[in-house]
Order: C-alpha cells, then sequence, then structure tokens
C-alpha cells in the first residue's frame, strides 16, 4: 500500500521526546469529541476502488499525481469492473507520457520531470488490480513504461537518483538511491514497502519528504514485491533480514551516509517485514512501521473469514481452494478481497489460496521480538481495513522500545498506511510542540539512559530481579547459570567529547564538523550498532581509541585459530610479529571475524581495506618465482581465502574462495618436494591439500595430476608428515575420488569403495580417541546434576560429549560427516539412486550377497547413530564454551545442516538441529546459521544449495585439521 509523508513527521516529532523515561506512549491527538464518527468523501461509488483512488491521489504534494486528471480518470471506473479501473488508468499514463515526451527537457526540466513522474504513477496504478492472471502481459509492459518514465524524471532531478542493484544470497535486491544536496554525512532512512506497492512510489509517499529535510533515502524492493517478482520471478520470504543488510551493507560504504543516524521505514506490509528485519539486523538507529504489524497470518484469516478459516485449520485444501476460487471469480464480490486474493496468491507465488494462508502465518514476530534492539515507532490508523489491532498488539509487545502514534480520520490520516493525511502534522498546534525538521533528531531515539542493575538472564528476559547476592532468586529457582550483577557506573560512562563540543560549537554558530573530526582520531572504529553502550564484555577493548589493528594479531592467534585451521601458527609468533606482509593478511581474516561477531560495519570495511592490500602486494609477489614458493606467500593466500570464506553472504558462488584455492595448488607444485623439509612446510602442505581436495568434493571434479603426485609423496612416509594428518589425507582424497567418479560405477563396486572409506574414517576416529578421548555424559544422571547445578543444556536424547577443545570436537565431526554421507550415498543406491550408479545385484560368490537386500537398512541405521554423535557434539559448542571462543561454534553449522538435510536423519533430530541452528545465529551472531536454519524449514534440497554454501563453512570446517 502507499502512504504520504504525514508519518514521517510525527516520526520526528516523537524522536524528540527523551525516551530515557519512555513506557509504551499513545500520542492522542484527538481535538473534538466528535473524531470517532468522522469519515472521508468518497470520491468513486465502489468503496475499495475508492481507496486505491485515494493512494494515487496522496502522491499529488511530491509530484506523484495531480488531482483534477485523478478526478477525471475515476469517473470512468465502473463498480467492480477490474478493466475498466486498468483503461481509466493506462488512458491517463499514455496521455500524460505523450505530454511529458513533447516537453524540452534542457529547457523546462521541472514540467518534464513532473509529467514523467505523473506518467509512471498511472502506469502503475493501471497495473493493480490485473495480477489475477499471471500470463497477462500488461503485467510486465506496464512495469517497463513505468520504469522507463520514472528514470526520465529522475534524471531531471538537481541530484538524480541512481539505481543499485545488490547481492543477497540467491537474488539481488534493487534499489534507488536519493541523496540530499547537503554536505557530508547525512542521516539516512531506508523505504521499504509491503504487499502491493513499489519503491518508485516511496519516492512520492517519503523520499522527496526527507530530501527536503536534509536526509538520504534509498527506497528498494525484495521478493515478493513488484520488480523482483516480474524479473526473478520469487515470492515473499519471510526472513526480511536477508534483504534489509545487503542494503545496509551499501549504505555504511557511502562517504556520505551517517552510519549513527540510520532508519529503517516499513509501510504497509512492509512494517512487519522490517521489524523482522530489524530484529537480526542490528546496525540500525531506528525503526518506523507504518503501519505496525505483530501477526500478518491472523490478520490474513480476518480477511478470508470464519468459514474459510476453519476449513483451512481442519487442513482441507480442495475445499480452501474451491471456495476461494468462487469469490475471486465473481464480480459481485467486494473489490478489495478479490483483489487482495488475486495480489496475495501472485506476490506469494502460489495458485492455491490454502498455501497462500500456509506461507502467511511464517510472517509473524512470535518468538523474536527480544531481538528488536532498535526503538519503534508504531503507526496505527483509527480506520485501518487490513491490520485492525495490529498495531496495538505490536507496541503492547515491543515495551519500552515502541513510541505508538494514533493517525485519526478527523485529521484525514485515519485510512490504512495514513492514505491523504498530509495535513495532520504540518499544523504545528496539532502536536505537543512545534515539529522541527532537523536531521539529528533521528538519532534521538537512541536510549542511553540509567542501566538495569537485574543480573543478565533477568535484563535479556525483561524479568523482574530481587538483586540477591550471589545469584538472584528467580534463577536459583528455574536452575539458569547466574554470574552476579554488573558494574553499573562503568556501564554508564561514556566518551561524550565530540558531542559537547559539537554542542558548544552549534551555540556560537560555528560548524563543528572539522573540530569533532579531528577531535577523534578513532572515530572511523566508532560502531555504529551500539553507540552508547554495549552488552557484550568480552568487547570492551574494541571501544578504546586505539585502532583495532593492534588487537588483531592477538585476537587471530588466540581466539579465532583456537579450533580453525591455523593452529601451528602459534610456534611462529615471533616470526609472524616482525614480518609486515603476514601482519597485513592476517588483518583481514581476524578483522572480518570480529566484525561479524559483533556486527561491525566499520571492522567490516577495515578489513576489506587490509584485504585489498594483501591482494595487491601477494599478487606483486606471485609474479617472482624465487617469492612465489617462500611460506609466507603460501600463508598469505591461505588468509586471504579465509577472509574471502568469512565474508561470504548466503547462497551465492564461491568463485573468489576457489580461486585462492586453486593459486595455492599452483605454489604447492612450483614449492615441489623440498616444502617438506620443515614442520612449517609440511603444516602448510597439509593445510592447503585438504582446501585443493574439499574444492573438488564442491565440484564434483577430478583431482589435479600435479597434486596426485605430490600426494604421493606425502603419504608415502618419506615426507615426514606425521601419520594422523597423512590418514586424514588419505581418506579425505579417496572422499574426493569417490565424489568425482561415482557416476557411472556399478553399485557393488561403489558399495564396497563406500564401507571401504567407512572403515577408514572409523579408524580415524579411533586412533584419535586414543589421543584425545571425550566424555560422554548423560545430563539426567544424579552425578551429573549434582557437579553442574543450574546449568541449562538442550541435549538430544539426553546425551552429551565433553571434549578436551573446539579442535577437536571439529576433527571428530568432520570424520563422522565422511561417514554419514558414504552411508547416504550407500541408502541412496536402493532408493532414488540420484548419483547415476549402474544398478546390478552381488554374484554367488561375492561376499556383498548375503547382505545385500538388508544393506540399505543397516546404512541407514548406522546414520543414524553417526548423527546421534554429531548432535551429542551440540552442547558443548554452544553451552559448554565460554563466550570469548563461541566464534568457534560457526564449525558445527556444516555437519548440522548436512545431517538435517540427509534422507535418513529421523524428524525429532532434524527439528533439533533447525532450533539449535537458530541458537547459534543469535548465539555467534552467525547469519550463516540462520540461512541454514531457515532453508532447512523450506524443505530446500540439500544438493540445490550445497555447493552454494559459505565457503567458509568448508574452509574453517569440513575437513581442514
Amino acid at each position: 500500500m502507499k502512504l504520504n509523508n504525514a508519518a514521517l513527521l510525527v516520526f520526528l516529532k516523537a524522536i524528540q521526546w527523551p525516551l530515557a523515561n519512555a513506557l509504551p506512549s499513545e500520542v492522542d491527538l484527538r481535538r473534538s469529541h466528535d473524531s470517532e464518527n468522522a469519515t472521508m468523501l468518497q470520491i468513486i461509488p465502489d468503496v475499495d476502488f475508492n481507496f486505491n483512488v485515494m493512494t494515487t491521489l496522496a502522491t499529488a504534494p511530491y509530484q506523484g499525481a495531480d488531482i483534477g486528471e485523478i478526478l477525471v480518470a475515476a469517473s470512468r471506473i465502473k463498480t467492480g469492473d477490474f478493466e475498466s479501473y486498468y483503461q481509466a488508468y493506462y488512458d491517463l499514463a499514455t496521455r500524460v507520457n505523450n505530454q511529458a515526451k513533447a516537453i524540452d527537457g534542457k529547457k523546462h526540466p521541472i514540467s518534464a520531470r513532473n509529467a514523467f513522474f505523473r506518467a509512471s504513477t498511472y502506469y502503475r496504478s493501471a497495473d493493480a488490480f490485473l495480477h489475477g492472471n499471471w500470463s497477462d502481459p500488461r503485467i510486465m509492459s506496464l512495469w517497463k513504461q513505468q520504469a522507463n518514465a520514472f528514470d526520465k524524471a529522475m534524471q531531471l532531478l538537481p541530484i538524480p537518483g541512481k539505481r543499485v542493484e545488490l547481492q543477497a544470497d540467491n537474488f539481488t535486491v534493487p534499489a534507488i538511491f536519493f541523496k540530499t544536496d547537503k554536505p557530508g554525512r547525512r542521516p539516512t532512512v531506508i523505504l521499504g514497502t509491503g504487499y502491493d506497492g513499489s519503491m518508485e512510489d516511496l519516492y512520492h509517499t517519503m523520499g522527496e519528504a526527507l530530501l527536503q529535510r536534509g536526509m538520504n533515502a534509498i527506497v528498494y524492493e525484495g521478493p515478493g514485491q513488484p520488480t523482483v517478482r516480474r524479473y526473478q520471478d520469487l515470492g515473499f520470504i519471510p526472513e526480511w533480514e536477508r534483504v534489509v543488510t545487503p542494503i545496509v551493507n551499501y549504505v555504511l560504504s557511502r562517504d556520505d551516509v551517517d552510519g549513527s543516524k540510520l532508519a529503517l521505514m516499513g509501510f504497509s506490509f512492509g512494517g512487519i517485514l522490517a521489524s523482522r528485519a530489524a530484529a537480526f539486523e542490528h546496525r540500525l538507529t531506528a525503526v518506523i512501521t507504518l503501519d505496525g504489524v505483530f501477526d500478518f497470518g491472523q490478520s490474513m484469516f480476518k480477511q478470508f473469514g470464519p468459514d474459510i478459516t476453519e476449513l483451512f485449520k481442519a487442513g482441507k485444501k480442495k475445499e480452501v481452494d474451491e471456495e476461494v476460487a468462487l469469490v475471486q471469480n465473481n464480480a459481485s464480490m467486494p473489490s478489495i478481497l478479490r483483489w487482495g486474493i488475486d495480489q496475495g496468491e501472485w506476490s506469494f507465488k502460489t495458485h492455491s489460496a490454502y498455501t497462500l494462508l500456509q506461507k502467511s502465518e511464517r510472517f509473524t514476530l512470535k518468538g523474536i521480538m527480544d531481538k528488536i534492539k532498535a526503538p519503534v515507532f508504531v503507526g496505527d490508523g483509527q480506520n485501518d481495513m487490513f491490520f485492525p489491532g495490529q498495531a496495538k498488539e505490536l507496541t503492547k509487545q515491543l515495551g519500552s522500545r515502541a513510541t505508538y502514534h494514533l493517525f485519526e480520520t478527523a485529521s484525514g490520516a485515519g485510512l490504512h498506511c495514513q492514505v491523504g493525511g498530509i495535513t495532520e502534522l504540518t499544523n504545528p498546534k496539532s502536536v505537543q510542540q512545534p515539529i522541527r525538521d532537523r536531521p539529528s533528531d533521528i538519532g534521538i531515539m537512541v536510549f542511553s539512559g540509567k542501566p538495569s542493575r537485574a543480573c543478565e538472564p533477568c535484563r535479556d528476559k525483561r524479568r523482574k530481579c530481587d538483586l540477591k547476592k550471589p545469584s538472584c532468586s528467580t534463577c536459583v529457582r528455574m536452575k539458569i547459570s547466574c554470574f552476579g550483577y554488573r558494574d553499573v557506573h562503568s556501564v554508564k560512562i561514556k566518551d561524550q567529547t565530540s558531542a559537547v563540543i559539537r554542542r558548544a560549537q552549534r551555540q556560537r554558530g560555528v560548524d563543528g564538523k572539522s573540530a569533532s573530526e579531528s577531535s577523534s582520531p578513532g572515530r572511523n572504529y566508532v560502531s555504529p550498532e551500539y553507540p552508547s553502550q554495549s552488552h557484550n564484555m568480552e568487547v570492551d577493548c574494541l571501544r578504546i581509541s586505539s585502532p583495532p589493528e593492534e588487537l588483531a594479531l592477538g585476537y587471530f592467534l588466540f581466539v579465532f585459530t583456537r579450533s580453525g585451521p591455523f593452529t601451528y601458527l602459534h610456534e611462529h609468533t615471533t616470526t609472524l610479529a616482525i614480518d609486515d606482509d603476514i601482519i597485513q593478511a592476517i588483518h583481514a581474516p581476524a578483522l572480518a571475524s570480529l566484525a561479524l561477531e559483533h556486527r561491525r560495519g566499520d571492522l567490516l570495511r577495515a578489513a576489506r581495506y587490509h584485504y585489498s592490500k594483501a591482494l595487491t602486494q601477494t599478487n606483486q609477489d606471485l609474479s617472482d618465482p624465487q617469492i612465489a614458493i617462500l611460506d609466507k606467500t603460501l600463508l598469505r593466500v591461505l588468509l586471504l581465502s579465509t577472509f574471502e570464506g568469512l565474508v561470504f553472504e548466503g547462497r551465492g558462488s564461491t568463485r573468489n574462495w576457489e580461486l585462492h584455492v586453486q593459486g595455492a595448488l599452483r605454489l604447492l607444485v612450483m614449492r615441489g618436494k623440498q616444502q617438506f623439509q620443515t614442520e612449517i612446510g609440511r603444516r602448510l602442505f597439509h593445510h592447503t591439500a585438504i582446501n585443493v581436495l574439499t574444492n573438488c568434493i564442491m565440484r564434483s571434479s577430478p583431482i589435479a595430476d600435479d597434486f596426485l603426485r605430490l600426494y604421493d609423496y606425502a603419504t608415502s612416509g618419506q615426507s615426514g608428515l606425521d601419520e594422523p594428518r597423512a590418514r586424514m589425507i588419505e581418506f579425505v582424497c579417496q572422499f574426493a575420488r569417490m565424489s568425482d567418479a561415482r557416476k557411472g560405477m556399478l553399485a557393488t563396486d561403489f558399495v564396497r569403495e563406500c564401507m571401504d572409506l567407512d572403515k577408514k574414517a572409523a579408524e580415524f576416529i579411533d586412533i584419535f580417541f586414543k589421543d584425545l578421548p571425550y566424555e560422554v555424559v548423560d545430563i539426567t544422571s544424579e552425578e551429573n546434576r549434582q557437579n553442574a547445578p543450574g546449568t541449562e543444556i538442550c541435549a538430544y536424547k539426553d546425551t552429551i560429549h565433553r571434549y578436551q577443545s573446539q579442535q577437536s570436537a571439529r576433527i571428530y565431526n568432520t570424520a563422522r560427516l565422511v561417514r554419514l554421507t558414504v552411508k547416504e550415498w550407500m541408502y541412496s543406491i536402493f532408493d532414488r539412486n540420484p548419483h547415476g550408479v549402474i544398478i546390478n545385484k552381488p554374484g554367488e560368490d561375492d561376499p556383498l550377497r548375503a547382505s545385500w537386500d538388508q544393506l540399505p537398512i543397516k546404512a541407514a541405521l548406522q546414520a543414524i547413530d553417526v548423527i546421534d554423535d554429531m548432535l551429542a557434539s551440540v552442547p558443548y559448542s554452544l553451552e559448554l564454551l565460554n563466550t570469548p571462543y563461541r566464534t568457534a561454534s560457526r564449525y558445527v553449522v556444516w555437519p548440522l545442516a548436512n545431517a538435517a538435510g540427509s534422507v535418513v536423519c529421523p524428524p525429532p533430530a532434524r527439528l533439533y538441529i533447525i532450533d539449535r541452528l537458530k541458537e547459534l545465529a543469535v548465539k555467534a551472531n552467525l547469519d550463516q546459521a540462520m540461512q541454514a536454519a531457515n532453508m532447512l524449514e523450506e524443505r530446500v534440497p540439500l544438493e540445490d544449495w550445497q555447493v552454494g554454501l559459505d565457503g567458509g563453512w568448508y574452509v574453517g570446517m569440513l575437513m581442514t585439521v
């Protein structure tokens, strides 16, 4: 839906109030006793068409429409007739577009611009009721016409808008950035639409209003919305952070954006999308929802009515689809209901009303409200026809983070999306204080009041804490680990120097920009996420004025590498510390890991800077054969590949990581046998070899002959490579060979190869257990309850493993993952045979003959045992590790995702894995874990996303020892 800029003005007013004392507030702007009985003049007889005409009229204040010509077009619309609606607006759009073309844009840029803008709006309006027939060619042709007219208008703006295409995971986000004419870094608002609106609409409803007030605006669309639905064929997705995060990344990369004043605004259905995104994207300073929506599915049930809802709850898909189809095909039914169904099925990409309701249920904020950190402005229309009651429920759930405002019909803003209500806040007397159009007000929504003295568990759950020592009574009663209370005095202390200087300079009428910049040499490293306080004591070190590069080396050696592939570098810290080239390369993955762990955009930008510098220097060194074969050159390539794995987003290509792996392979070949003469050389070979083999497994490609010659020497016993690493390389190499050669193998030969590989993996686990055993704990035992009182552990089948280190846990799960994979391969021969194995049966003398028919059952049962062991390792990473080392828990994502995606995974295990992946995403700030959980819930086949997943999971976890 479309709306005007009244909401922005309320928002700017609301954020002036000090939120230190804020509770869920209702801003009551009623001015007369009969406001509840106020009505708005209806323009055309069809009440539903009337609302859409109003949405177009609402763009008039900012050059989106002209009132007179719309009234003329509206007079031609027949009640309930979708075609008449199309024809009226299409004829108007064509006429205005011809007028615009006839204007000389060089001589009369404003007239031409306004005409093109209006034509674009009318083309979009003509499209509104066409989506009942997906094959209607007008759906595409109108969109091309509107975009063409809009682009022509946009180029005639004083500062033309810039269209960008931002890479998400498996889709791109189209957006348009509008830059204000005010200099320097400016507050910026991300504008998102909802059920049917477009990003072009948003320029007229809010974008120009922001520009006039000295703010940047960026409008965008995601899956299910007009441009992405048309050109990428994607319906709505509930995980809207997948859409918003790439936008945040983009705007924070610009030098004209103030990252500490970044707001996200969602209109209509976009209100719940914005709130959902804010739960996982914490770099936002404020969120504005117009209208506020808490549970979209419940609103849909109300729209469909109790009879359809009852059929849906009973699981009667056929009956639901048939009943709804009768409504869609009956022109005498309310237009808005027919449109809502047509538009919903189109934008959610389903021809079934039952499926539409199923998908709608997933759009809820239940269970994630506590993850929303930014303050939220919640708008509510007094006569909202789509989401009545939702805004108040959202306000209630948000608690003190919400500021509620009711838009009244008496002031012209009571409709859904406050359509037509621009005048409500242009009158200063309509609010408690005059409206201030200062962009600086956007930052006031950051709460920096008195910190709570409660213990951390009570603060997180917003429970009352009795402050008893050593632990509060609530935590003791609920058997929750409580570690006492923070020092609230130290939490309150923060550097206000720059703010005081700027305030004093403003009072003297002096521009404080240069002074504030010079007074804070480390200002580029101020976090845009939590400018006033932190909830994680372990990142206090990141807030000192020194550049974070000074912390990167220590973090890399003693936190990041504790459980990763670079553990061998601990013995060479002295050498590393004096080599500037290596330090430059270390900074890239170290800062990237810190940035991801603490959601710090400034650190990620610093990491990319060091990556670029290190890549340039490494490429120069590779051109010199004598430098190329040095240990430091190979090490830098490995560090750069690790950076690529860390910053990888979503389900896209792993091409950059693969290029580094291929480069490392060439270096191995150049280094030859002499690289095995030193321990560091042997460890570098092992590290690189696992990456090379992993890449072959990912791509199901053959192993290079040059590598195999080195492999034969490395595993011959003459290279000096220790037995455990040689054994690991052997069975990983066998795994890679099978991944490439399995197609076309006889089933009996394939099974024998699988059984041999499984045996080697099992032997590796047994040998490893002798050196680094783990403890198997039954958490229900009396002994465990006595040893760990009050410890909350979510265990699968009440069993957990206690490992000696996260490194050993990762190695165990690597071998288990190989075992699980080959057992699933054996099982699949008798199921779908997806690997192209030639089916045959064992001969009379073949040892396989006796157990051949029982082989799939046996393989499945053994695979379940392997999954049990993998799941028993999860609590160690999620609950038992110390917080500073929780980043190492990223290494459990890939084995868990593989286990849950396996055809032999039991349903309880699958549900446990999805739940733990979501928990991991929250605890470790790991977006990839949430993406994996979402794909598992969507039941995306593993083969459709296996190769495209984060290269970092392969590099850092899969098989690197």
